[in-house]
């Protein structure tokens, strides 16, 4: 009979082991094949004077939803692809817009190919919830320069763009580019020029207003070229309308140094009041105390 039980508590921990390893088996298999959100990468180029930034934006199609949702917290590499090595550039995380920028500085060897072309790529390796993906950029360096002319007492605005081809020589650009005069809180357009063996020029908008001189900010840009990218550089010229100084009014309030002289007055004889009634206290006191030892006395 013992031998019989023993046998018997044996087959069910053996039957309780396959059962356990069955599901084991079939929970990790159900995780292998989770379909994962397919990812989408789009990569832009900005060159602003000296600085240079690559921007990222990160996008997801989620299975039973309408469109692309942005994707937050992703971490994405760049790399500087050369005809020999890929050179890492550095990580960013993408913002809850989806969007990670990294700035390009000196100190990275940025390296062209034969062809002096530029070639960024940017990579995310996924996670257990989206698919890994990757993009490249080729672009063209080019310089960009504004100066300011005046014809025949018309003032004008004049960009010139040129690249530099395999041997180091100039050539023109053929784009189009926009000008824009800073705001408050945006860009206002003023003019547009097609590039025509690398040059364009529109008319100075000396009706709008700098500031205290007369000074006013441009700036001239291609926008999301692609050759180029996003390339802008910015010039000042006091040709602008002079704005007038704002005089702010001095205005005495109960906080300041300088209160309002009413108000200085209004609390001397408030205060003149109460030490009064002190002191008039204190000699009451005094001539009860007084009357009181002649009472005492007599």
């Amino acid at each position: 009979m013992i031998y019989s039980s023993k046998k018997h508590t044996s087959w069910i921990i053996f039957s309780l082991a396959l059962i356990s390893m069955y599901f084991m088996h079939t929970l990790c298999f159900a995780q292998d094949n989770t379909e994962k959100h397919r990812t989408y990468i789009n990569i832009d180029f900005t060159h602003s004077g000296i600085q240079k930034n690559l921007m990222v934006t990160l996008t997801a199609r989620i299975k039973g939803e309408r469109g692309r949702k942005k994707v937050a917290e992703a971490e994405i590499e760049f790399y500087n692809v050369s005809d020999t090595s890929d050179i890492f550039l550095g990580k960013a995380t993408t913002d809850t817009d989806g969007v990670a920028i990294l700035e390009i500085t000196k100190n990275q060897n940025i390296s062209p190919n034969s062809d002096r072309e530029f070639m960024y790529s940017a990579l995310f390796r996924g996670n257990e919830v989206y698919n890994d993906v990757s993009k490249s950029i080729t672009l063209k360096e080019v310089n960009m320069d504004v100066s300011f002319i005046e014809i025949d007492s018309i003032k004008n605005i004049v960009v010139t763009v040129f690249e530099l081809d395999a041997s180091g020589e100039e050539i023109p650009v053929e784009e189009d580019v926009i000008f824009y005069v800073p705001r408050q809180f945006s860009l206002l357009k003023i003019g547009e020029a097609e590039l025509q063996d690398g040059n364009g020029m529109i008319e100075f908008p000396v009706t709008l207003p700098g500031d205290s001189i007369g000074d006013l900010k441009i700036i001239a840009r291609i926008e999301e070229s692609r050759e180029y990218g996003t390339v802008e550089t910015i010039g000042v010229k006091d040709w602008g309308k002079p704005r007038p100084p704002v005089i702010v009014e001095a205005r005495r309030g109960l906080g300041d140094t300088d209160a309002p002289l009413w108000m200085v007055y209004t609390l001397i004889v408030l205060l003149s009041a109460v030490w009064f009634h002190y002191l008039y206290i204190v000699y009451v006191l005094f001539v009860i105390k007084r009357k009181g030892k002649n009472t005492s006395m007599a």
